[in-house]
């Protein structure tokens, strides 16, 4: 008994550091500006599908390659990454992933090699099937679907332990069962439960964040759009008061000369008349 304690406590601690090595990737990607973008678009672009194909492929990969061997059998996180690429990348993507962790696994051979192929294919599946279906996505995704969708991923991995490995494995059920009921179901389900769930609320919070500073960066942008239409229409204010300057100013100019005019024309009469009248005088003398 003591043996198994330690045997599982061991497993599940090398596991434990998969999952983090796991982890850390994706918050390391998560501040990049373009991954974050990538989370809170409505449908990913093609090319970061691939990307994600790509990057989940190789991890999904590892995940089998540096597994925990107990017994023949390959203890592994694989069920939640598959399940993940779907929720993160879409349809194809988690299908993508869960096939390349199937055919892999089942590349490496032992005597639940079939199973576990088949069961990281399942999985790829069940992520397209939540994120085409049931909307279950990133940008939209709550803390009850997170529990429900790591309660999925538990559930999973009992069907693949205790159903899929006893009944496709090379080994008699009885025995395959004596070896997955006390080794395998405990830290394959809590620790693919685990990493669903830290994978998830690492991209819900990014999410979170993303979404908050494009809100700021919108206010910022229509405030400084805001404040150049009011420049502008202050510029075009201003032309238009200074051409109504430049013609008052015009008609002032105008006015003066006319009223120049006007006087003198006014003066000359009065000196015309003070003449008459000098002229007249003399004449009555």
């Amino acid at each position: 008994m003591n043996d198994l304690l330690i045997s599982l406590g061991q497993t599940m601690f090398n596991l434990l550091v998969f999952v983090s090595f796991s982890v850390t990737i994706i918050y390391l990607l998560t501040k990049n500006k373009r991954f974050a973008d990538f989370l809170v678009s409505e449908k990913p672009k093609i090319k970061y599908q691939i990307i994600a194909v790509i990057l989940f492929g190789i991890i999904i990969i590892l995940a089998s390659k540096y597994a925990i061997i107990v017994m023949g059998a390959r203890i592994n996180i694989r069920t939640c990454i598959a399940i993940f690429s779907g929720i993160l990348a879409g349809p194809a993507a988690g299908i993508a992933v869960g096939l390349i962790g199937g055919i892999y696994r089942m590349a490496l051979g032992g005597w639940s090699a079939l199973p576990c192929g088949l069961a990281t294919i399942g999985a790829g599946m069940i992520g397209a099937y939540l994120y085409k279906y049931k909307n279950y996505k990133i940008k939209n995704i709550t803390l009850k679907q997170i529990g429900i969708i790591t309660l999925i991923v538990g559930v999973w991995e009992f069907i693949h332990i205790e159903v899929l490995v006893p009944l496709l494995g090379e080994k008699p059920i009885l025995e395959a069962l004596s070896i997955a009921n006390p080794h395998l179901i405990l830290p394959m389900a809590l620790l693919n439960m685990l990493g669903i769930v830290t994978f998830l609320l690492v991209c819900k919070d990014t999410k979170e964040l993303r979404e908050s500073i494009k809100i700021k960066e919108d206010a910022i942008k229509t405030n400084v759009e805001a404040r150049q239409l009011l420049e502008e229409h202050v510029k075009e204010r201003t032309i238009e008061l200074e051409k109504s300057k430049a013609k008052l100013q015009s008609k002032v100019e105008e006015l003066k000369k006319f009223n120049n005019l006007t006087v003198g024309r006014e003066m000359r009469m009065v000196e015309l008349k003070k003449k008459v009248k000098e002229l007249e005088e003399k004449i009555k003398k």
